[in-house]
């Protein structure tokens, strides 16, 4: 019995030490070696239940999400950089400082806050010149000046040819006592309506401006008609007093005795009649009549016959609200070019 208990002890201490030598199941495994984890591997993953975006190394999301993912690279190699998928930023174009308009499109502009012609800054626009007239059909040129310009210059100029008194080149104008819309706006919307209805009917026209951002001053404007040699020079303003009762519409001239072109009198008002009795006519505003003063620099230095109509008073609070009114301004237009066919005699 002995020998069969010592022949078992020695046979499960054999098995022991075999078991204990080669007892891996992987045969490809080399004694002595650690396992090795690639990239990529399912260690990489995302642990199930874990949120994206919940590491704090990763940026902020962004809607749409501008975070890139990182390639993995060949082991050994360096990463490249990962590429930039946010979309490109580009920088709108800064909006013109010519306060409280529009888009721009000049038809209609957008209102914005009404800056005082004292806060601005000083424009260093220069001179701009004149638009080439269209070729008209029925012979006449007509040269339409808008009001006024979105920045003022305090500069002087003599009141007419030669004269020693002094008066300042250009305003910016009065402003809506309720709509806060400058007068300047006005009148260029009104003066680019009437150039398509002027065209329309045959007439050649000739834009002193075109954009608010001009520094021509009133002398300057009266030039550029008697340089052109134009039939009528027809100055487009709208009024301002302190009463705001007061509405209407008027034409303002030179006087008889105007020491520059007095002689062309009854020319002037003839063109300034006819103006204000067809626009009132079309509008249904209060004729006020013509308004006869030498202190005007643009009507003393033209030597053609000139009318400044003032189409409303922006400080009436009825008359400013209807003047940015884009129906009325087309009937503002109708009845001064009305006016110029009378005065021309075009029937209609």
């Amino acid at each position: 019995m002995k020998k069969v208990f010592v022949w078992i002890l020695l046979l499960g201490l054999v098995m022991t030490a075999l078991s204990a030598c080669g007892g891996s199941s992987d045969p490809t495994a080399v004694p002595g070696t650690l396992p090795v984890i690639t990239p990529g591997g399912s260690e990489a993953e995302t642990t199930p239940g874990t949120e994206p975006g919940t590491d704090t190394t990763a940026q902020p999301y962004t809607n749409p999400p501008t975070r890139t993912h990182g390639s993995t690279a060949a082991p050994g190699t360096t990463a490249p950089e990962p590429e930039t998928t946010t979309a490109e930023i580009t920088t709108a174009p800064e909006p013109e400082t010519t306060t409280a308009e529009a888009p721009a499109t000049l038809a209609p502009e957008t209102t914005t806050a009404y800056v005082p012609p004292e806060t601005r800054p000083a424009t260093s626009a220069p001179t701009a010149s004149p638009t080439t007239p269209s070729s008209g059909k029925n012979g006449y040129l007509v040269c339409l000046d808008a009001g006024h310009q979105a920045h003022a210059n305090t500069d002087q100029e003599p009141l007419g040819p030669g004269s020693s008194e002094m008066k300042t080149k250009v305003s910016s104008g009065t402003q809506g006592r309720t709509t806060g819309v400058p007068e300047y706006v006005v009148n260029l919307q009104v003066a680019l309506k009437l150039q398509q209805i002027l065209e329309a009917r045959g007439y050649e026209v000739l834009m002193i401006r075109t954009t608010h951002d001009v520094n021509i001053s009133n002398a300057e404007r009266a030039q550029i008609a008697n340089n052109a040699q134009v039939d009528a020079f027809v100055r487009i303003h709208c009024n301002g007093v302190d009463d705001t009762s007061v509405n209407g519409l008027l034409a303002m001239i030179q006087t008889p005795n105007n020491p520059w072109n007095g002689a062309q009198y009854a020319e002037f008002k003839r063109l300034a009649q006819c103006i204000v009795d067809e626009a009132c006519a079309v509008t249904g505003a209060k004729n006020q009549g013509l308004l006869e003063t030498d202190g005007m620099t643009g009507i003393n230095w033209c030597e053609r016959p000139t009318a400044l109509v003032e189409m409303g008073f922006m400080t009436n609070p009825e008359e400013d609200a209807k003047l940015v009114e884009d129906w009325y301004q087309d009937l503002l237009a109708e009845g001064i070019a009305n006016g110029l066919d009378n005065y021309f005699g075009i029937e209609r």
